[in-house]
């Protein structure tokens, strides 16, 4: 069976569909892409408020030897290319499984998604005209025919509303430093800047 989308995760994303019972489903459908600093992070799985850490370590490594998830890694020199194009108000938020998996997003030829539930992600999509590659953890687990009652920072409302802040921040200039633009992060995460 041919999975539907190449989709990226971030950690917090990951944690949530681990911990709402939603990862395998979602591995069978999707295509699923972690940056290398998303593996290696210390996952823990959380409670369904996703602010008390249970201890319990996710090892995915199993799940990647069987090729349900693939890794990737970005050169460093693509990561920095690729952080100055932002103002601190965006970089600031950004961790590094973030910046990883939204460099890899911007630098390559294929259309990816990337499921997130932190604001900064669909900010930084938003800015640079992407929205459409932005996907809350509610839409993500719909789309395997699952459905579950979130917090609000899971939601397709929350993504709606950071993609369309981060629009009007790239729009008002308060997004990207003085020369950069929507073009520029991609040639940056390319790694023709």
């Amino acid at each position: 069976m041919r999975k539907s989308r190449l989709l990226l995760l971030d950690t917090n994303a990951v944690i949530k569909l681990i911990d709402i019972g939603a990862w395998s489903a979602f591995l069978s459908r999707f295509e699923v892409h972690l940056a290398q600093t998303v593996v290696d992070e210390a996952l823990f799985v959380k409670g369904a408020d996703a602010t008390e850490a249970s201890g319990e370590t996710i090892d995915l490594s199993p799940d990647v030897a069987a090729g349900r998830v693939k890794v990737f890694n970005v050169p460093s020199g693509r990561l920095a290319a690729f952080q100055k194009q932002f103002k601190p108000n965006i970089l600031d938020r950004l961790d590094a499984g973030e910046l990883e998996s939204l460099t890899f997003l911007f630098g390559s030829q294929e259309h990816f998604l990337i499921a997130s539930s932190d604001s900064v992600v669909f900010r930084v999509l938003g800015c640079c005209g992407r929205e459409d590659q932005g996907l809350s953890v509610q839409e993500a687990i719909e789309s395997v025919g699952l459905s579950q009652k979130l917090s609000y920072q899971y939601t397709r409302d929350a993504r709606i509303e950071w993609s369309q802040r981060g629009f009007f921040e790239g729009f008002n200039g308060t997004a990207f430093q003085i020369g950069c633009s929507a073009d520029t992060c991609v040639a940056a995460a390319r790694g023709v800047a």
